[in-house]
């Protein structure tokens, strides 16, 4: 007997990825890294774009847009592992750019991050 699963939208994380969303060999790397992580939520990879929501996963490509995101210059079973736990919030990684790096790297160590209080 084959069970009904009954999903919503609400219940799949969407896996921004640059340069494009993986196939072939990438895209079982991913799937293998998730499957390691005992990460309970469906994750579905997509095309990375300006305004993506998360951490991007960047593979050998660092986005041409200023994001979040996470390089993996060499993509291998552990690399990916460790940057899609990044991407997913269960953990720091080195391989971590944040936005704020980006414009540093632009305008200079002397920018600062304002912090919002209420």
């Amino acid at each position: 007997m084959v069970r009904k699963v009954d999903l919503r939208v609400s219940d799949i994380l969407p896996l921004p990825v640059y340069p494009r969303k993986p196939t072939g060999v990438d895209l079982d790397l991913i799937k293998q890294a998730k499957a390691s992580l005992g990460y309970p939520q469906l994750v579905q990879p997509v095309d990375a774009v300006p305004g993506s929501p998360g951490i991007i996963l960047a593979l050998r490509e660092r986005p041409n847009f200023i994001c979040d995101h996470a390089f993996v210059q060499n993509v291998t079973l552990e690399s990916v592992t460790a940057a899609l736990k990044h991407c997913l919030g269960l953990s720091d990684d080195s391989r971590g750019t944040t936005v704020t790096m980006m414009l540093k790297e632009v305008f200079g160590e002397e920018l600062k991050e304002i912090e919002v209080t209420d």
